[in-house]
């Protein structure tokens, strides 16, 4: 039987290993920035003390993320990949911390091993594992919180206490929703403090005062009265990341289940996300059984980020509940856990050899993914027309692609506007398309078109912003005279000169 466990285990680290590989090729890829990281990057290249006042193009990122950020440009050149770093250590790191974190709570190496390779190869974790943005942080610091709450809730030694009052104080600056974890586990460290023997409060008043002293400080210095709040709280609300504020409305429990089938799909939206989702409800059964302590810590990040979404604090959309996969597939862990134990009491026997299953799916839907991502493949059309572009020739830059561009221009010179082609970012018009023709019609003979990013509203007969706008350059005369496409970016070559109609 143990020399059947050390099989098991060893096939459940090489998945681990496997998806460690897979987040370093999709580092190396080297991919282009999409949008949203483009904003940010474009920040963190300015002077760091430029990061310590509100972001331009309205962007928000914990302060301790954007210095590091910053500080790994200074060294290793701002680049794409260097900013990517980062989020990729922080990868790593919630790799090790999902396992022992995972070892606490199910206390069974094997399946801590099954938590660990199953989270290590998901689609979700793996695409954030190298972008320009705070997520990835965001999760690391979640599993870095329920870890140390596990390690340190039982002891009253003063260097270990200081260790767990450090941890906290500093997660603030690194993450959003480092208040959110801190809140549940300074709950959770409160019980402990009172169920131990001793019954020694200042233990847990010298820690939880270190964290509110912390958040306090961050919060006046940067978010108390910040410029973006009104903007940010529109933008989410339209993007339905709230809970609609009557508890007693069918739209309420509508949201709510909408926001709970959200979370399940992080996972991915397939067959075995019914049987995922199952698995997790039968972890919540164990553990509200066996181990309720821990149902709380695992569960009650949920509860608050719902109630914060009800009071529009804290938006609940995808990327910002990322922190909260970790301990859905902890729970899907021992819900499996709690089966096999059940089907074959103590002794697992031949029954353990089903636990890499859920493994093989990752897998199989990573190969469904098109894996290395990519999202906005700007960099491959600017290298396209740096080798087509010639003197005198117009750029019409399409507005989703502006932010990109700004960023990726200086390597491509032909095209930066100052080497005798002429780039016109063309205004975004999303409410009124006919003012593009405003644009378009003062354009020369010869221009190329530069996409990425095109928002995916459609007028009244089926078209995108762009199908839009190429057509507008057909009713001005001009004729596609090359095309290349790339995911999510695209060039186009549109001429109305005489001689193309020879």
């Amino acid at each position: 039987m143990k020399s059947g466990t050390k099989v098991l285990e060893g096939v459940l680290l090489t998945f681990i290993i496997g998806g460690i590989i897979l987040a370093v090729i999709n580092f190396v890829h080297f991919r282009s920035l999409w949008l949203d990281e483009a904003v940010l990057a474009l920040n963190i290249i300015k002077p760091i003390n430029e990061l310590f006042k509100p972001l331009d193009d309205n962007q928000v990122a914990p302060i301790g993320f954007l210095v590091v950020e910053s500080l790994i440009a200074d060294v290793f050149g701002k680049t794409d990949w260097s900013m990517r770093v980062f989020p990729l250590l922080s990868f790593l790191v919630s790799v090790y911390l999902m396992f022992k974190a995972s070892h606490k709570i199910i206390e069974d190496r094997a399946f801590a091993l099954l938590a660990t390779g199953f989270y290590s190869l998901s689609y979700i974790v793996l695409r954030y594992s190298s972008e320009v943005k705070q997520y990835m942080t965001d999760t690391t610091i979640s599993l870095l919180i329920v870890w140390s709450t596990l390690v340190f809730a039982q002891k009253r030694d003063n260097g270990q206490l200081w260790i767990y009052a450090l941890i906290g104080a500093v997660s603030v600056w690194f993450s959003n929703i480092a208040v959110i974890m801190l809140f549940t586990s300074g709950l959770y460290y409160l019980y402990a403090t009172f169920k131990s023997e001793d019954r020694n409060p200042g233990s847990a008043i010298f820690v939880m005062g270190s964290w509110i002293i912390s958040f306090v400080v961050y919060y006046l210095l940067f978010v108390y009265d910040h410029p973006t709040r009104e903007m940010m709280v529109g933008f989410w609300s339209r993007a339905g990341a709230f809970l609609p504020g009557d508890p007693l409305s069918t739209e309420f429990y509508r949201e709510f289940y909408y926001k709970l089938r959200m979370l399940f799909r992080l996972w991915g939206n397939t067959w075995f996300t019914t049987v995922f989702a199952l698995l997790v409800v039968n972890g919540m059964i164990y553990l509200g059984r066996w181990k309720k302590g821990l149902l709380y810590l695992l569960i009650s990040p949920l509860a608050i980020h719902l109630l914060l979404s009800f009071f529009r604090m804290y938006p609940f959309h995808y990327r910002l509940i990322l922190y909260l996969y970790p301990f859905l597939v902890m729970l899907m862990a021992c819900g499996m856990f709690a089966i096999l134990r059940a089907v074959h009491r103590v002794k697992l026997g031949a029954v353990i050899y089903l636990i890499p299953f859920p493994l093989v799916i990752n897998l199989m839907l990573l190969q469904k993914s098109l894996f290395p991502f990519e999202k906005e493949e700007i960099k491959k059309s600017l290298t396209y027309l740096e080798e087509k572009v010639k003197d005198g020739d117009e750029v019409y830059l399409y507005y989703g692609a502006a932010s990109a561009y700004r960023f990726y221009k200086e390597h491509y010179p032909r095209v930066s506007g100052n080497d005798g082609v002429k780039v016109i970012l063309a205004p975004g018009n999303r409410n009124d398309w006919p003012k593009y023709n405003e644009t378009v019609a003062a354009m020369s003979d010869e221009v190329w078109i530069l996409f990425s990013h095109v928002y995916g509203s459609r007028d009244e007969d089926g078209l995108t912003e762009k199908d839009y706008i190429l057509r507008l350059f057909e009713m001005n005369g001009y004729k596609i005279v090359d095309r290349k496409e790339f995911v999510g970016s695209s060039v186009y070559k549109v001429d109305k000169s005489p001689s193309v109609d020879k």
